[in-house]
């Protein structure tokens, strides 16, 4: 039984609780090696390849953020 299941929350809650964590770093602009290190993966391209759909928000963000700075009108 795992620990979660003792604890008596849904079994298999830790992954979710886990996956929810790395993407809050992800999100918060928490640098992709020290997120990498956190979640116990080996290499930045593992935490990047599982996590790429936090990444492309911060792609959006960079970009009006960008544009701001250039004084372009913002284009997403």
């Amino acid at each position: 039984m795992s620990i979660g299941c003792q604890l008596g929350t849904v079994c298999g809650a830790p992954y979710g609780l886990r996956r929810t964590f790395i993407t809050l770093l992800i999100s918060k602009g928490i640098d992709i090696v020290t997120v990498t290190d956190l979640a116990g993966h080996s290499m930045v391209s593992t935490t990047v390849n599982m996590y790429a759909h936090s990444l492309q928000s911060k792609k959006a963000a960079a970009i009006g953020e960008i544009s701001d700075l250039i004084g372009f009108e913002k284009i997403i």
